[in-house]
Parts: C-alpha cells; structure tokens; sequence
C-alpha cells in the first residue's frame, strides 16, 4: 500500500479522477466560519463548475482560466491584530510566519519561521498600490489553539514583530515551500 507522502502527481490525478489538463492555475483558500456562505459565492464567481470535491472546495472556470487547487495558493480570512500600525480595514499581506502551529514542522522540521514567495509577495503589493488599497506587510505568529492567549503572550509576540496571530498561515507557506508551490496570504483587518 502506497502512503500519501509517497504519491506521485499520476497518484492524485487518479484519486481526485481528474487529467492533468483539469488542474487549475490558481487555488483560493477561503478562511472563514461561513462555510456555506463562502461555496455560495464562489459557485457564483466560478459559474462553470468542473469539479466539486467533498471538501470545500469548488473548481471552475473564471474569465477564462480554470480556478480551485494548483500551484498558487492565495490564503485570505482573518487574524488577531498585534500592531496598531495596522489600521483596520488594512489588507495585512504576510512576509513570513512564526511556525507555533504544531502543523507545519512536519513539513519544514527545525525551522522556527517560514517566508512566503518573494515573487507573489511583490505582486501583492503591486496589485494592492495598483487598486489604491490599503495594506501592510508584516509577519504573523501561527499559533495551535483557539482562546488561549495571554496578556503576556501578545505582548511577547508583538514585541518579536508579529503584527498578526492566525491558525493557518505557516502551515499554508510550509505546505508550499515543501512542495515547491508559490502562496499568498492576505488579511483583511
């Protein structure tokens, strides 16, 4: 029996029973509580649906390019503000990541930080001063657990440079930087 770790790109195609041509472009992962809400609207978005996987995801087509899971991950949702330079309505477009999530050391064992693709973070930015966007740059602290934080440790995590805290990012960017994908991450506050 072959384990996941041990896959090849033909093992995934056949176990998502897809052809290559099928894989999309770009991936939009979706963080937030609404689950419902966020397929809905992104059914609507992708009106072209190609693939609806049992997780929440959807695969279709928009303007032209197919969109779900591939090589460019775009994480968006929300995270704990730990900087007042940070206005809210900013979009945060993260740097790197603190790895306290428990998740990503799997990925990238004996690191402390993760950065994201350089080459996405500067076409973030662009895109961002492009719009006229309000947005900051930072790193966050990923961290394991809900409702658990301190006094003391947002102020130990602020005062190392954290300008956000989240669940996911780390695990987002090491997932990336393991399998050689590029990511974004982005914050609205």
């Amino acid at each position: 029996m072959k384990l996941y770790g041990d896959f090849t790109q033909q093992d995934w195609l056949r176990v998502f029973g897809v052809d290559a041509h099928e894989i999309p472009s770009s991936f939009i992962v979706h963080g937030e509580w609404k689950h419902e809400e966020n397929l809905q609207l992104w059914s609507e978005v992708l009106k072209e649906e190609k693939w609806l996987p049992k997780w929440n995801t959807i695969v279709g087509s928009y303007q032209d390019r197919n969109v779900g899971f591939a090589n460019v991950f775009i994480q968006t949702g929300y995270c704990g503000g730990l900087s007042f330079e940070v206005k809210y309505g900013d979009i945060l477009i993260v740097k790197e990541a603190e790895m306290q999530d428990g998740v990503s050391h799997c990925y990238l064992p004996n690191k402390k930080r993760v950065k994201s693709d350089e080459r996405v973070l500067r076409a973030t930015i662009d895109y961002c001063e492009k719009k006229g966007y309000s947005y900051a740059v930072g790193s966050v602290l990923s961290t394991g657990a809900l409702l658990v934080e301190t006094e003391e440790m947002v102020r130990d995590w602020a005062s190392n440079g954290h300008v956000g805290v989240d669940m996911e990012t780390a695990t987002t960017l090491a997932v990336a930087k393991k399998f050689v994908k590029r990511v974004r991450s982005a914050y609205p506050r």
